[in-house]
Formats: structure tokens, C-alpha cells, sequence
């Protein structure tokens, strides 16, 4: 979980392969499930590690709503 926090954060987008194989293969029931939750949109989650602007505080405000 630690390590996902560290890609988040540097968006290396380039580790995210390898993070879901370990975090999937792992004895942490929910940790496995994230992982596989993200897998099934991974395209979309790499787009988030990648893209450098967000619709964030859109979102908060139609949220809000």
C-alpha cells in the first residue's frame, strides 16, 4: 500500500504493472481486491498517474450540488 502511495505521489506511471502483479499475488485479502478493482480500469488509471491536470475541484462543486 505504501509503495502505491510513492507511485501516486512521483506519478511513475511506469510501475503500476508490476505494483497490481505483487499487490494481486499478495495474502492481503484487500489489497488484492484493490488491486484487481484497478486492473479492470487500467487504462484509466494510468491516464491518472500520467495526465498532469484533473477535474478535481469540478467534481467537488457538482458534488456539492
Amino acid at each position: 500500500a505504501e509503495d502505491f502511495l510513492v507511485m501516486l505521489r512521483r506519478r511513475e506511471s511506469e510501475w503500476l504493472p508490476t505494483w497490481l502483479e505483487t499487490a494481486e499475488a499478495s495474502d492481503i485479502n484487500e489489497l488484492t481486491r484493490f488491486a484487481g478493482r484497478l486492473r479492470s480500469d487500467q487504462d484509466a488509471v494510468q491516464a491518472g498517474l500520467t495526465v498532469h491536470w484533473s477535474n478535481g475541484q469540478t467534481e467537488g462543486h457538482v458534488t456539492k450540488l
